[in-house]
C-alpha cells in the first residue's frame, strides 16, 4: 500500500507541472513564519504545493496566506543565462521573459525582468529596456532575495537614462543608491553622478567627485576609471595636479588600460 503512495506522489509531482528539486526552497508566511522544503509548485491561481520535510506529503497554502516563496535558481533561468553568455541577445531576452513569468511567484520574476532588459539593451532595444525596468518600481514584492536584484535593476537603469540625456531622473535613483550599503552600487552612484555633472558642462565640480570617489574606494575594481577621468578632467582644465594624478595611476595600476591610454 505504501509502495503504491509513494507511486502515486511521484505521479501526481511529474504532472502537475513546474515543481523544482532544492534542499532550501523557502515559503514565508503571512504571520511570519517560515517553510522550508525540498519542492514547491505554483498552481493556476497562485495556491502553493509544497512536500513535507518527510517527501510523503504534498501540503498547500493558498495565496493570500504566504508573503513570498523563494527556490533556488530554475533550469530555465540557467539556459538564459547561458544564451547571455553566448551573446545570443534575441533568445536570452525571449527565455528570460518566459522564465520570469513561469517562476514570478518562485523569487525569480526581478532577475529575469533585469536581464531581459539587459539583453534587449544590447541587441539595440533600449527603450524597451528601459520600460522594463521602469517597471519594476510599480512591482510591490516582499521577497528580500529580490532586493538586490531591484537595485541592480535601479542601477542599470540609471546608465539608460544618462544615455538619453534624462539626468534629473537618473539622479534621484543615484542619490537613493548612495544611503545603500552595498559598496559596489554606492561607487557606481557617485561615479555616474561625475559623469552627470560632466555632461552638464560642470567640470570642475566633475573632477573633484571622480577623484574623491577613487580616494574612498581604493580596493574598488573600477578605481583605475576614477582616477583617469580625474587625470583627463585635470588635463582639459590645465590643472597643475594633473602629473600627480597620472604618476599615480601609472604607480597603482601599471598594467591597466587607462595607464596605457596616458598622455603628456
Amino acid at each position: 500500500m505504501m509502495n503504491e503512495r509513494k507511486k502515486m506522489l511521484m505521479l501526481l509531482i511529474a504532472a502537475a507541472g513546474p515543481l523544482f528539486g532544492a534542499d532550501n526552497c523557502v515559503i514565508a508566511t503571512s504571520d511570519g513564519r517560515e517553510i522550508k522544503t525540498s519542492r514547491i509548485e505554483v498552481r493556476e491561481n497562485g495556491d502553493l504545493d509544497y512536500l513535507s520535510p518527510d517527501g510523503k506529503r504534498r501540503n498547500r497554502i493558498t495565496r493570500g496566506r504566504y508573503r513570498y516563496a523563494q527556490i533556488p535558481k530554475p533550469a530555465a533561468v540557467t539556459e538564459a543565462d547561458q544564451k547571455f553568455r553566448e551573446q545570443q541577445w534575441n533568445s536570452a531576452a525571449a527565455l528570460f521573459r518566459k522564465a520570469g513569468e513561469d517562476y514570478k511567484l518562485l523569487g525569480w520574476q526581478v532577475y529575469c525582468i533585469r536581464m531581459e532588459a539587459d539583453s534587449l539593451s544590447r541587441s539595440g532595444e533600449k527603450m524597451q529596456a528601459e520600460k522594463l525596468l521602469t517597471g519594476l518600481h510599480g512591482l510591490q514584492d516582499s521577497n528580500p532575495f529580490q532586493l538586490r536584484e531591484r537595485q541592480l535593476a535601479d542601477d542599470f537603469l540609471t546608465d539608460l537614462l544618462i544615455d538619453r540625456k534624462q539626468y534629473d531622473e537618473a539622479e534621484k535613483i543615484l542619490d537613493r543608491q548612495l544611503r545603500l550599503s552595498d559598496p559596489n552600487l554606492v561607487f557606481s552612484a557617485f561615479f555616474k553622478k561625475a559623469v552627470i555633472l560632466q555632461a552638464r558642462g560642470q567640470r570642475q565640480q566633475a573632477l573633484r567627485l571622480f577623484y574623491q570617489t577613487a580616494l574612498m574606494f581604493p580596493g574598488h575594481p573600477r578605481r583605475a576609471e576614477a582616477l583617469y577621468n580625474t587625470w583627463s578632467l585635470m588635463s582639459d582644465l590645465k590643472d597643475p595636479s594633473a602629473p600627480k594624478i597620472a604618476e599615480m595611476l601609472k604607480r597603482e595600476y601599471p598594467d591597466s588600460a587607462f595607464a596605457k591610454q596616458l598622455s603628456f
